[in-house]
């Protein structure tokens, strides 16, 4: 699997498991067994970069105006905010090397919140 078709398939799990959180009733999104694998990997290596977020990782994940409202919102929509923030975080350079890849916080935190 490639970073983006991982990613992708992340963005899409991260934005059930958004939705199903926020208690709208979405229905589960089916994934393959290998990305929840990877994303845990990841995301247990991302925690040992950035010990200090392992108890907050969804309250910094969606924290800001852009996910006001987020219960009324589809998984759609969570994608394409997730989307957002990963490219604003690579703009503002808040990135983490994990593994050998550059992840956004966003996409480290996601994948250390499906670990």
């Amino acid at each position: 699997m490639n970073r983006r078709a991982f990613l992708t398939g992340l963005s899409a799990v991260a934005g059930g498991v958004v939705l199903q959180l926020s208690g709208c009733g979405a229905e589960p999104i089916e994934v393959t067994q290998a990305l929840p694998a990877e994303a845990a990997v990841i995301g247990k290596a991302y925690l040992r970069v950035r010990s200090d977020e392992g108890g907050r990782l969804a309250e910094l994940i969606f924290a800001g105006d852009r996910w006001a409202g987020v219960k009324a919102r589809s998984g759609a929509d969570v994608q394409k905010l997730l989307a957002e923030q990963i490219r604003e975080d690579f703009q503002q350079g808040r990135v983490a090397e994990v593994k050998g890849w550059f992840l956004s916080e966003t996409e480290g935190r996601l994948c250390a919140l499906l670990a």
